[in-house]
């Protein structure tokens, strides 16, 4: 008899920002900050992923995440924890198996952020998930950054790290039903970092899927995204490098995407409405799609956006 043992692989599957010139950061950075060295900001350690193998490494699946930070929207996120100034994510993860089929698995390093969580591997399998904000945004990214003081520890709270705030937020549905939808805006706030607000949304990984998502465009439209990672929302370089991506202008009444892939292939078809068009990727995914991310195309201030009543992968 044949035995083939499931491996399982924890990491953080996310893409920091593009690099900001380190010479126009003030306060300045040192020298080892500044030549890259020693890190002068984290950007991409506020998610972190399981995937699993049942071929001795020949494919994987899931890709999902298994927490989000839960610091990740903190005004602050550099000073809380005191001189505690340990990276505040969720990486460094550490798994025991346990009885039953399931996982335990022990991750990140500051007290504010530091998990333990326990879960069943079949959910690894799974190849659905939707989201309608039932529950808030718990399954989101949304966060913002501000303009901090950045670099290593210097005596004061913070480590390599930017301060935070909301970014896409829960409003009521115009339709008074007392459902609440995700508004997309572009506020010209001059302590942001980035401005154009959005919203990244993981997935179970597959080489081909349905990808849906309810909108309705009040005044700018937004860019939607497939990608086989995440990104941060206010990353305005994802449409460059993306498997997919095309933006949605049209204003009025809500509208149903849906996005059909098929890596494989390397083709896909976006469907709105009666409209369908065929698209070739436009980067190679070999273990599928894993993430939707949608962000405002305002290049200058809009306060109204794109609202967003639900996702859904199928």
């Amino acid at each position: 008899m044949t035995f083939r043992a499931r491996l399982v692989f924890f990491w953080c599957n996310t893409q920091p920002l593009p690099e900001i010139d380190p010479k126009t950061v003030f306060p300045p950075l040192n020298y080892d900050e500044t030549m890259g060295i020693w890190e002068d900001v984290f950007t991409n350690r506020d998610a972190n992923h399981l995937a699993i193998s049942s071929d001795d490494m020949l494919t994987w699946q899931g890709f999902r995440e298994i927490m989000l930070n839960p610091i990740r929207n903190n005004a602050d996120f550099r000073s809380i924890g005191g001189l505690d100034c340990r990276d505040k994510s969720v990486h460094q993860g550490q798994i025991l198996e346990l009885p039953y089929n399931k996982l335990l698995i022990h991750f990140g390093q500051n007290f504010a952020s530091r998990k333990v969580v326990i879960l069943d591997i079949d959910w690894l399998y799974e190849k659905k998930r939707s989201e309608n904000f039932r529950y808030g945004l718990v399954n989101v990214s949304t966060q913002m950054y501000i303009k901090s003081n950045l670099g290593g520890f210097k005596g004061f709270s913070g480590h390599c790290s930017y301060n935070r705030t909301n970014g896409a937020m829960l409003v009521p549905d115009p339709e008074g039903n007392f459902k609440e939808v995700l508004q997309i805006c572009r506020i010209e706030d001059k302590r942001l970092v980035y401005k154009k607000q959005g919203v990244v949304w993981n997935f179970p990984s597959s080489s081909e899927g349905c990808v849906k998502v309810e909108l309705c465009v009040i005044k700018s439209g937004v860019k939607i995204s497939l990608t086989d990672r995440w990104y941060n929302p206010v990353d305005e370089t994802v449409g460059d490098e993306a498997a997919i991506s095309f933006n949605v202008t049209k204003r009025g009444d809500w509208q149903t995407i849906i996005v059909k892939y098929n890596t494989n292939t390397m083709k896909a078809k976006i469907i709105v409405g009666d409209d369908e068009k065929e698209v070739e990727l436009k980067a190679y995914a070999p273990n599928g799609l894993s993430y939707l991310h949608i962000q405002t195309i305002a290049e200058e201030e809009d306060q109204s956006g794109t609202l967003i009543r639900s996702f859904e992968k199928f």
